[in-house]
């Protein structure tokens, strides 16, 4: 009895079959990677069902974060390209407004190409297009070169304003507004991570002679900056870092082209999996009861609005014109906030140097970086606030936050503390106007290509002329 119960005991503690707590248990690395399978791999039924979820929202806010990136890297970097082309701050100043002007006309042109082509193959053109823009800017000494380039970038940019939002507005339709903020927040980000990636490779002033012409007379000096007078840099001699944050910001366009491009193949493969039944065919609208007129209406690509949703009785004001004044009434909204947003961005940091403040290069990067910053962190709380909150109210609540904080810059625009307080409040309130502007207008009309791409026109119109006479 007691040896065949030292034997069971000893065979007890062996340690053999003991479980190990520091050994990483395989059916939970299976499970992880089960999990990962699934997120790629998983059985859709149709091409609007892929386009509706997460992997392909997540792929368009990557598209949103390329246009981010882009548009927040020229204004810390304007110095910089001056020196890099010998211009001073009124000539690189054209930069900014051949940005804005040629991201008017991307979005003029994205309208008109979300309705035609497939949006995903669009998109991944224009990020590709972008990263090669963002290559070949810090490289030009050539100044009509750099505005070439930089006309290519804006045009690019513009279009995937418009064909991102387009193709989420058409997709989920009227429970758009917590995508639509997720979008934006994305651009925030990569308008924060921008000033970020350059700031190393910012310095303080170029280096080399300065020629300074006077009203009176000509002097010659060596790095020193006379007020009321025109400044015109010499290239300098010592070779410019800049383009290595550049590059760097180009280098990071490639895992968003490559989710593209694999959102493009998975579409092309559920397209050929599962055809939509119908399409290119005449559908009567006349018997609306029919369940099979019914079911080949939710399958159909285009989305439509069901007729449950508009008003029973006809409304004092006709549809077409509550459409025309509805999209003038967002497009001069967006006119005037993203205009002044456009230019607060585009002309911080060149304020921070050379106002009253007197801040330092790296101290007008952080600014910047600031800014985008407390933008971002704006549209991340407008995420889950989009839920609850509609969106007039939270178009009212960004008004008047904006109000308060560019009063704030105002009348305080000598105080180092004053400034930094101001640009946060303003990036704040400013970051979710334009998704929830969008999400109003789509509470009372239907917003399609050609609406979204005059309200997108009209805010790339603000951010066209509004810094060109903020630089003047």
């Amino acid at each position: 009895m007691t040896s065949s119960s030292g034997t069971t005991l000893q065979e007890l503690f062996k340690g053999e079959n003991r479980p190990n707590m520091f050994v990483k248990s395989p059916k939970r690395q299976t499970s992880h990677l089960d999990m990962l399978k699934r997120c790629f791999s998983q059985d859709y039924k149709s091409e609007l069902e892929f386009l509706g979820g997460k992997l392909a929202t997540l792929c368009y806010c990557g598209a949103f974060l390329s246009f981010g990136m882009s548009e927040a890297v020229i204004g810390p970097t304007l110095l910089e390209l001056g020196c890099q082309t010998g211009k001073g701050v009124n000539r690189i100043a054209w930069i900014v407004f051949t940005q804005a002007f040629s991201a008017w006309f991307g979005s003029l042109t994205g309208g008109l190409l979300a309705e035609r082509y497939n949006c995903s193959r669009v998109l991944v053109t224009n990020v590709l297009a972008i990263s090669i823009c963002l290559a070949f800017i810090p490289v030009w000494s050539i100044y009509y070169g750099m505005l070439i380039t930089v006309g290519l970038l804006g045009i690019n940019m513009g279009m995937i304003d418009t064909v991102a939002n387009v193709n989420l507005i058409k997709i989920h339709g009227r429970e758009v507004a917590p995508r639509l903020q997720a979008l934006h927040f994305c651009y925030g980000i990569g308008a924060l991570l921008s000033p970020m990636i350059v700031r190393p490779f910012l310095r303080d002033q170029c280096d080399g002679t300065v020629v300074v012409h006077n009203s009176t007379n000509s002097t010659i000096e060596r790095n020193r900056t006379i007020l009321n007078t025109t400044t015109v840099y010499k290239v300098s001699k010592e070779p410019i870092t800049v383009q290595f944050g550049y590059w760097i910001i180009a280098s990071i366009q490639i895992p968003i082209i490559l989710g593209l491009v694999y959102l493009i193949f998975k579409q092309k493969r559920l397209r050929e999996t599962f055809p939509v039944p119908n399409e290119g065919e005449i559908i009567s609208l006349g018997d609306n009861d029919s369940e099979s007129t019914s079911e080949a209406m939710k399958d159909l690509s285009q989305i439509f609005k069901p007729v449950s949703l508009l008003p029973a009785k006809r409304p004092w004001i006709t549809i077409s014109v509550r459409v025309l004044l509805i999209t003038f009434l967002s497009s001069s909204l967006l006119f005037l906030c993203e205009g002044l947003k456009g230019s607060y961005a585009g002309y911080l940091y060149t304020f921070a140097l050379k106002s009253k403040v007197h801040l330092t290069s790296r101290e007008g990067a952080f600014l910047s970086a600031l800014f985008w910053g407390h933008f971002a962190v704006g549209r991340f709380i407008s995420i889950p606030v989009a839920i609850f909150i509609k969106p007039d109210k939270m178009v009212c609540i960004n008004l008047v936050g904006c109000l308060v904080s560019m009063s704030v810059v105002l009348y305080f625009h000598d105080k180092a503390l004053a400034i930094y307080i101001g640009t946060s409040l303003f990036g704040l309130f400013i970051s979710s106007v334009f998704p929830s502007t969008l999400a109003l207008a789509e509470l009372y009309i239907n917003v399609t290509g050609p609406v979204t791409s005059v309200i997108v026109i009209g805010s790339a119109s603000g951010e066209m002329v509004i810094p060109m006479i903020v630089g003047k």
